[in-house]
């Protein structure tokens, strides 16, 4: 779009500003000045010009449109990381590691929740991917 813009303004530009000698004559001026008169009228009277510009239009509309789309549908990817979901950082302990498992695991267990408005099923899933998450770091050692 940004191509077929620039020509068609330096285009038009040339169309309009032709290059001017500065010793001109008063006859050859009002006859160059009654000719630039006439290709301004000229130009705008053309209907190629009207759907050249029309494209342009359209163009620069669905770019503008892929553009806002594009970033009003970014979503923030998440990633699985069971540091985050045990609360723990990526150099510690085993015994830490343990014990923060041992502490979410009561505190999310569905059996055990608190009267906090949390339903049975969102309960189960939260405690399904912190076991989860214990599991895969205790068996693969994920440091």
């Amino acid at each position: 779009m940004v191509p077929m813009t620039l020509k068609f303004l330096r285009h038009q530009y040339h169309a309009l500003h032709t290059a001017e000698s500065h010793r001109m004559c008063q006859q050859c001026f009002i006859k160059h000045k009654t000719l630039r008169q006439k290709r301004r009228q000229k130009i705008f009277t053309q209907p190629s010009i009207y759907l050249y510009l029309l494209c342009l239009a359209l163009g620069w509309q669905a770019v503008f449109q892929y553009g806002h789309r594009i970033y009003s549908s970014y979503e923030e990817v998440q990633i699985w990381d069971p540091h985050h979901l045990l609360g723990v950082s990526s150099y510690s302990s085993i015994a830490h590691i343990k014990h923060q498992y041992k502490r979410k695991s009561l505190q999310h267990h569905p059996d055990k929740r608190r009267k906090d408005g949390i339903s049975k099923e969102e309960a189960e899933a939260e405690y399904m991917e912190i076991t989860k998450a214990y599991k895969v770091y205790i068996s693969t050692g994920f440091r």
